[in-house]
């Protein structure tokens, strides 16, 4: 992904880790009609080859009915927030590290991979232990993993 100023990007993988470890909500960017409809996430993830991160979902909403017609999404996570002031007032910004991206969504069907990837998110969240979900649990939920196709990271420090 290109990006206009280099000077910010993160290049090593252990930052990306940081803001991945560290953030509590992934904003999805889904394709709709009129403009794009973003839905802030919980999420998990897993990063071996490739990054996949995880989510839930209720059954049926206006981002299922999305994600039926087009699977492409873009991500977006950021952490570290902090006001920079100035004398004046073009002389303000903000601190930050950010990561964003693309890839595409796909429901977890099978069962033991559904209880997978939920163990990932419960885990991201400070969970310990073995989680376990009851039988309506699992049936009343969807389970998703977005597979990153292109991804970078910023930051202001």
């Amino acid at each position: 992904m290109e990006m206009r100023r280099k000077d910010r990007r993160i290049t090593d993988r252990d930052p990306l880790i940081y803001i991945l470890e560290k953030g509590k909500v992934c904003r999805i960017a889904l394709n709709a009609e009129r403009a794009p409809y973003i839905v802030p996430l919980n999420y998990g993830y897993k990063w071996s080859e490739t990054l996949q991160i995880y989510f839930h979902s209720a059954k049926e909403g206006r981002k299922i009915d999305l994600l039926k017609i087009n699977n492409s999404v873009g991500f977006e996570i950021d952490v570290d927030h902090e006001v920079i002031k100035g004398n004046q007032r073009c002389d303000w910004g903000m601190k930050y590290k950010s990561l964003i991206g693309i890839g595409q969504m796909y429901e977890i069907e099978p069962v033991e991979q559904r209880i997978q990837a939920l163990d990932c998110i419960m885990r991201h969240y400070g969970f310990e232990g073995t989680p376990s979900y009851e039988g309506a649990i699992l049936v009343k939920t969807k389970v998703w993993r977005l597979e990153v196709d292109e991804m970078t990271g910023k930051q202001r420090i």
